[in-house]
């Protein structure tokens, strides 16, 4: 017995679409769930729920998704052609941290040919973007804009807006420094300072190596962004002018 309920896996390749008013005989024309909805996001996943279609020929249902407004589908539950009638939510993972992506459900049954028939048009879902409520957008545009030998400043942009409010948002920007000990680099991040400026002066305290990273926060909600690291261009840049003007406090 197949792991869909006995009925058999059909061919991949023999999957098509009904058309609305197809006389399809022998079969009954499948229709799409009522309703399909986000009710879980994360930068890492999209936990996603549907109305069930009431069929005694349902054999599953077809999920797929499309970056935003791009139409372009691809099945989320790949490699099984469809998910099983009694499945109706499922959690799309493999999304890409505030990548904004619209969804599609159809239902399928199978005809007395072996073919795989799917609602359509199915019910879709769109620009549901990979992030929890109200966590904000990382800044944008960190960067190194001067360094001494006793400072390093550091500069970035606001992060883009929002579409969880309607009103502005309190925010307060972290940075975080991995500091240098024992002429080694360790992965131990430490607060060094917040603010509600795009700017922030890192004092030195001794010769070495370190990194920065920004994350935005949301004071309202207590939630934050990911974490910006800056980035190896910038670290290279500075690198470059260390060659050039040397300096007691390098960056990698």
């Amino acid at each position: 017995m197949s792991a869909f309920g006995g009925l058999g896996r059909p061919d991949d390749q023999r999957r098509r679409h009904v058309q609305p008013g197809e006389n399809l005989s022998e079969t009954e024309n499948p229709r799409a769930p009522d309703r399909l909805e986000a009710v879980e996001t994360t930068t890492d996943g999209i936990k996603l729920q549907w109305t069930p279609v009431e069929s005694n020929r349902l054999y599953g249902y077809l999920l797929e998704r499309s970056t935003a407004f791009e139409n372009t589908w691809t099945s989320v539950h790949s490699p099984k052609p469809v998910l099983r009638p009694r499945i109706t939510n499922f959690t799309v993972d493999k999304v890409k941290p505030y990548e904004s992506y619209d969804f599609c459900v159809k239902s399928a049954v199978t005809n007395n040919e072996g073919d795989l028939l799917c609602s359509d048009p199915g019910c879709k879902l769109q620009n549901v973007v990979a992030k929890e409520q109200y966590q904000p957008y990382p800044p944008r545009g960190f960067k190194v804009e001067d360094i001494t030998e006793e400072s390093v400043s550091l500069i970035w942009k606001e992060p883009l807006p929002d579409d969880d409010y309607d009103t502005p948002v309190s925010y307060e920007y972290i940075i975080e420094m991995c500091d240098y000990a024992d002429g080694n680099i360790h992965n131990r991040w430490q607060e060094y300072c917040r603010t509600e400026t795009l700017q922030c002066t890192v004092k030195v305290t001794h010769n070495g190596i370190c990194r920065f990273r920004v994350t935005t926060h949301n004071r309202d909600k207590d939630i934050s962004s990911l974490r910006l690291e800056l980035s190896k261009k910038q670290l290279l840049l500075q690198e470059i002018r260390q060659l050039l003007a040397p300096l007691q406090y390098n960056l990698v």
